[in-house]
């Protein structure tokens, strides 16, 4: 097993702006025994394997390809089910803050699925000097938010009234099927289930 590694940016905190604090590419065995709490966020990158995510709001499932977030002050635990390596970004700043409510990024909605073409972004920084790894951890930040962003705005006003369309025939469909599930559908739609389930309400 390859061992973790960690880097440390290069300090200058102006409070106002997205401020990434370190970044690390994690390897050990994860086991919830406790419940863990930062004093920043954290955008992290599935690279490997499955997990679960434990939160106050329930357990996500976690597999390959997803990005999750962690907040400050707010509890949670990482459980490794099979071989489960990853990457996560931590920072910190007002625009941070701006950005992630503006996306709803929350304690609530803090998995979101499909994100396996920024794997290559995030396996670039491991030998980059203290300074380089700031901007480009910056622009890790803000590629990913992007992402999350543009998979939302493809969600146009059509495409939010055809989808409780499509989910109700695909849940008629699978009627049958045991194992059917909210988790179930929004892998099949690839969007975040609680996000999938605001849409249907609507």
């Amino acid at each position: 097993m390859p061992n973790n590694i960690c880097k440390f940016v290069a300090q200058e905190n102006n409070g106002g702006d997205l401020y990434p604090l370190h970044y690390v590419f994690e390897t050990h065995e994860q086991i919830f025994d406790k419940w863990r709490i930062l004093a920043h966020y954290r955008m992290h990158y599935v690279y490997k394997g499955n997990a679960v995510l434990h939160t106050q709001n329930g357990k996500f499932e976690l597999k390959k390809g997803d990005v999750f977030f962690c907040f400050p002050s707010v509890p949670y635990g990482l459980e490794s089910v099979s071989d489960f390596q990853y990457y996560y970004i931590g920072y910190t700043g007002t625009r941070a803050l701006r950005i992630m409510n503006k996306l709803d990024v929350n304690e609530k909605n803090c998995v979101f699925l499909g994100f396996e073409q920024t794997e290559n972004l995030w396996k670039m920084p491991l030998n980059f000097s203290p300074e380089a790894i700031k901007y480009y951890s910056e622009g890790i930040l803000l590629c990913v938010f992007a992402e999350i962003a543009n998979k939302q705005s493809n969600f146009s006003q059509d495409k939010i009234a055809d989808v409780p369309i499509q989910m109700k025939k695909y849940i008629d469909d699978n009627m049958s099927n045991s194992e059917l599930s909210l988790d179930m559908i929004a892998k099949h739609f690839s969007y975040n289930k609680k996000y999938l389930s605001k849409i249907f309400h609507r």
